[in-house]
């Protein structure tokens, strides 16, 4: 931008001016100057002549918003006169103009096309929600999530517009406890609201314990918000959220339940099971003709131990040491603590493989009745009298 000047008394700044460009105007900024009485701007649509659009006096920043032309001119021109006399006042010695700025003008429509929220999907304990949109679209989205008790979308996060997929990560909503509903609302680069997207669920996993068969039981949402059908929901084992190994089932649309028979791990587990479902969407229904795959929230299911503890031993017998047999239990976490009569500790391990064979102190003990603790990850399992 040129520097204006008003004659030997009064010399301005170079000012400098800022376009912006929504849906339904255009707009002119550009800092007050120290020394300018009024701005005056000139527009002209496409190769047509300047016409004045607007006045400001010196202590209003400019901002002038001038609508898009109908006659479908390809861009603007714009330049700014400053001048020393303020509305209404002669000029008082000088005037300086700006240069020239064009401003193209996209072809905008109602809304991107396409525009529509395509996967919700748990990565890690957070949710990540991917949308398609317009490429190189120069819009602003934002994500809303539903909170269903109060029934009001809440702002998450926005964002500019770069390519054509987009994906938002909510940090803040816990994928443990329930289902989660989100939106994208677009506006353009001035605010104005253009469009809100279709809304998409999250699928949601819970799992419960059939420990007297050594099953377990599975159950998830239905999702029935995407473009293309569901085809299929699978059912996989997983740690820290994420998949391990092949589906353990597939299940057709109109079940949503899955049953892991655990019996083959009685011997080897230590009872907790993490598992993870998923949702396939039928890539021919779908936006992009490839198919979205929703990934649920991991659910940790926790089979009750079990426990076997002889209820006496014997010195030199077939039975000679005392020790449990557990299963389905974190054996790491384990302890066990064996007293006398009044109290007094006999016996201490965390290993579960030692067992007491009696002694304390180098010496077999008293034949008689003594008490145990056993307590397997952080948890009584088992307080019971043994006979030595």
């Amino acid at each position: 931008m040129e520097q204006g000047n008003f004659g030997s008394t009064a010399k301005f700044e170079k000012f400098v001016l800022e376009m912006k460009i929504s849906s339904s105007s255009c707009w002119v900024l550009a800092s007050v100057v120290e020394g300018v009485g009024r701005y005056i701007v000139y527009y002209a649509e496409g190769n047509g002549n300047f016409m004045i659009g607007d006045q400001v006096n010196f202590d209003e920043p400019l901002e002038y918003m001038h609508p898009l032309p109908t006659n479908g001119s390809p861009f603007y021109r714009f330049y700014v006169k400053a001048t020393q006399g303020a509305e209404n006042q002669q000029n008082l010695g000088g005037e300086s103009f700006s240069t020239t700025v064009q401003q193209d003008i996209p072809n905008f429509s109602a809304v991107p096309d396409p525009f529509y929220l395509q996967n919700v999907s748990v990565v890690q304990s957070n949710l990540e929600i991917t949308f398609l949109t317009e490429p190189l679209s120069p819009l602003v989205y934002t994500l809303e999530r539903l909170d269903p008790v109060i029934e009001i979308w809440t702002e998450v996060s926005s964002k500019l517009g770069v390519d054509g997929t987009h994906t938002f990560v909510d940090t803040e909503a816990d994928s443990r406890q329930g289902p989660h509903t989100y939106r994208i609302r677009v506006s353009d680069s001035c605010g104005r609201e253009i469009g809100i997207s279709n809304e998409g669920t999250s699928l949601f996993l819970s799992g419960t314990a059939n420990s007297d068969k050594l099953l377990n039981v599975l159950n998830w949402t239905q999702i029935d918000w995407m473009q293309g059908e569901v085809i299929n929901y699978f059912i996989q084992k997983s740690e820290n959220g994420i998949p391990q190994g092949p589906p353990l089932g597939v299940t057709n649309p109109n079940i949503r339940f899955f049953e892991d028979d655990v019996v083959d791990e009685f011997d080897t587990s230590t009872g907790s099971f993490c598992y993870v479902a998923g949702a396939r969407e039928d890539p021919a229904g779908s936006i992009e003709g490839q198919g979205a795959t929703l990934i649920s929230n991991e659910v940790c299911v926790l089979q009750e131990p079990s426990i076997w503890i002889p209820n006496a031993f014997m010195i030199n017998g077939e039975n000679d040491t005392f020790f449990p047999k557990i299963k389905m239990a974190m054996t790491d976490e384990y302890e066990m603590k064996i007293v006398d009569r009044w109290g007094k500790e006999v016996f201490y391990t965390n290993d579960i493989d030692e067992g007491w064979d009696g002694r304390v102190n180098d010496k077999f003990a008293q034949e008689g009745t003594y008490l145990y603790f056993i307590t397997v990850a952080e948890r009584l399992l088992h307080l019971a009298q043994a006979v030595v």
